[in-house]
Formats: C-alpha cells, structure tokens, sequence
C-alpha cells in the first residue's frame, strides 16, 4: 500500500502558529444520513453528483449519487461512507467517478463544483480510516483513490491553494487502515476554506465500469494551530466554466496575463497541460483526453509571475 503527499511542487513557507487542537469535521464518521425527501440517502455536510441530479430535475438524491451509507463495512460507529464508479450511461449519457467532498453544492450545473466550508486555521495533521478495494484490476494502469485535505484562500472568483495534505491510495487494503499526513504549506496566507474531498478513480483498461474500484471513508481528523499572522495575497481574478468539465473548458483572466500560460497540473504535481493565454475574455482548452479527477492549475504572466491558482474537475 502506498501513501504519498500530493502537492503542486510550489516551495514550502512557513506561518506563525500557537498551540495545535483537534478541529471538528462535520460528519467526521459519517453517523448522521438524510432519510427523507428528494435528498434521502445524502450524507449530512456532505455533497457529490447527487446534488447535481437534484439541480437537472432527478427525482431523488440517490439516482445519479456516487457515495453510499455503509453499516457493514465501517471503522467504527455504525456506518462509514463508500464511494465506487458509477455508470449512468442510460441515464445521462455519462459515467461518473466515485466522489463526495464536504460542504454544499452550487446552485446551478455551471457552478455545482466543490466549495467547502468556511476555515481560518492551519492544518498540521489529517488522518482517515480508509479501505481500498480494486475489484477488477485494469489490464494496465492502476485505479486510485485520493482523500485530499486542503486551505485555500478566495480572492474574487480566484481560489489560491495554502495547504495540502492529501493521501493517495493505488492497492487494495486488508481492512479499514489508518492513514495519517503531514501538511505542505504553498502559501503564506490565512486560509478561508477547507476542502476534504474523497475520490475513487476509474482506470480506462477497465471494462466494466459499474464493478470497479471502492473506497470506504470513516472517522476523519484534523490538528490546527490558531493563531496565524499572514499577509493576504492579491492574485489576479480568473473564471473557469464549466466546472466540472468533461470536454471543453473557457476561462476568462486579467489582461496582465496575455502572453502568458495557464499550467494544469494532475493529483501527482505532474503538469499535463499547458495553454496560452492569448487574450483576457475566450481562453478555451479540451479535457476530453485527460482522467477524470481533480486537478490544480496555474496561470502565468508572461514575465513568469503566478497570478493565480486553483481547482479545475474533469468528470467522464
């Protein structure tokens, strides 16, 4: 089993913290479900592709939802969360990755993506209980599943990325496991969100690809320190939609930025794309030919400046 800090190979800085404490994640052992109404079978705090279901007129949470409540398969308590592959093909026209992420969803398909809940702390630790199950190992490649806890910072509509902390899971595990992270600092700044977002991946030499991987989350934690004295970047305002993507991507930036390039990087730090900047209003760039997943981009002024990060998803 392989554990691996993710990040986006930005150098490491330093905050001024005081004591270090357990923060409460709503919903850490996944007790508490939704059991009544269009929104029956979500989990409390908690979010994914049932929301977006719910926003295109599906008449319940758990037609297009792609994490499930578990009581037989949990760390501790009575349930934990699973997530696995599903496909919707019949029904929308897509197969969708395992995914779920704390917070709420948008209110419309444009903006459904993951936005967290409010968080002004540094993370020091995170820790899960997970199991792993690849139940049809691809003839190449391999499924993953990534837990990624992370601080961001919003400025406008841009969200720069402050710490990460993220577990990469690429085999199968015997049991629930604890896996515990230390935390890269990208940003020198006090963070205004956090994100903790659970996804399970689908190896494309896969064939079936409803019976693929499954990922079990329970009892999640975190260790802040209070007491952060930062100064609060001004990065410049960029816009993406859609996002999620699945085929074409537009982005809109600053003038300051043409000339430049905007850089995507996957879950591992490895850039995969890379795209001109040719005017401030129609950037536009294709998805199609990559994994779905999470993957962080940059965008560059033409003297080399970072003017902004941030989250981009690709759904299949």
């Amino acid at each position: 089993m392989k554990k691996t800090l993710l990040s986006i190979g930005t150098a490491m800085a330093v905050m001024s913290m005081n004591a270090q404490t357990s923060y409460s994640i709503p919903n850490a052992g996944f007790e508490t479900w939704l059991t009544t109404g269009s929104q029956a079978g979500k989990a409390q705090s908690w979010s994914g592709y049932g929301d977006m279901g719910l926003l295109i007129g599906a008449p319940s949470y758990t037609m297009l939802t792609t994490y499930f409540k578990d009581g037989s398969v949990k760390h501790s308590g009575s349930y934990s969360m699973r997530i696995q592959n599903q496909d919707f093909t019949a029904l929308i026209g897509q197969k969708l990755p395992g995914i779920a992420w704390l917070g709420t969803a948008g209110t419309s398909t444009a903006n459904m993506g993951v936005y967290g809940i409010p968080f002004s702390q540094s993370i020091t630790a995170s820790g899960a209980w997970a199991q792993y199950t690849i139940n049809a190992p691809a003839t190449s490649g391999v499924d993953t599943a990534v837990i990624f806890f992370q601080t961001s910072k919003w400025t406008g509509s841009t969200e720069m990325l402050v710490q990460d902390a993220s577990i990469l899971i690429t085999s199968n595990t015997t049991g629930f496991q604890n896996f515990t992270q230390p935390v890269a600092t990208v940003n020198n700044v006090v963070p205004d969100t956090l994100w903790i977002i659970a996804l399970s991946s689908n190896n494309k030499a896969d064939t079936s690809y409803s019976n693929l991987s499954q990922l079990w989350i329970d009892d999640l934690t975190l260790t802040v320190a209070t007491g952060i004295t930062a100064p609060v970047l001004n990065f410049v305002d960029t816009r993406f939609a859609p996002n999620p993507a699945s085929d074409e991507v537009r982005f809109t930036t600053s003038a300051l930025n043409i000339g430049g390039a905007l850089k995507l990087y996957d879950a591992l730090g490895k850039e995969v794309l890379t795209v001109p900047v040719t005017n401030a209003l129609d950037n536009r760039f294709s998805v199609e030919a990559l994994p779905a997943g999470i993957y962080f981009y940059q965008i560059h002024s033409a003297s080399g400046e970072i003017n902004a990060h941030g989250k981009l998803v690709v759904t299949k």
